[in-house]
């Protein structure tokens, strides 16, 4: 079981952009069922691992406040936020240059294997990427 999980995360994330991509009417119930899962994720994380210290327990909660109210200046704001953390942490993820040696010092550091590292940085750049677009649709640029 533990070697299917990290596919989920790529997994779950190319379900919710066809869905994105797919949804023509209003995304504020796509946005809230998006975090939902995130954050139970990240209360997976904080109850069994890898990551007990998962600060998205509380930036999920914030992004699905935002769309439990309905507000987009808050759905704008809170995906704004986890752009800019999916997206720091694939800078701080390349800033190290694991290309280099094929993403085998990375992998050494968080044993794990080389592959889910690679998985991890594109998945850290798509996820930036995805939330961002939420953040310029709900903002008053994307009107």
């Amino acid at each position: 079981m533990s070697s299917i999980v990290p596919y989920l995360m790529p997994v779950s994330l190319a379900v919710m952009v066809y869905v994105r991509l797919n949804e023509a009417e209003d995304q504020t119930m796509n946005v809230l069922f998006f975090a939902t899962f995130q954050w139970l994720w990240a209360v997976k994380n904080w109850v069994a691992g890898p990551l007990k210290t998962d600060s998205g327990l509380f930036t999920w909660l914030a992004v699905m406040a935002a769309a439990w109210y309905d507000s987009p200046r808050g759905i704008a704001v809170s995906t704004g936020l986890l752009g800019v953390s999916f997206g720091g942490v694939f800078l701080l993820t390349i800033s190290s240059n694991p290309f280099k040696n094929n993403f085998k010092s990375m992998a050494k550091r968080l044993e794990r294997t080389p592959g889910f590292c690679k998985l991890f940085t594109v998945y850290m750049l798509a996820s930036a990427i995805f939330w961002g677009t939420y953040s310029y649709e709900y903002s008053a640029f994307g009107e």
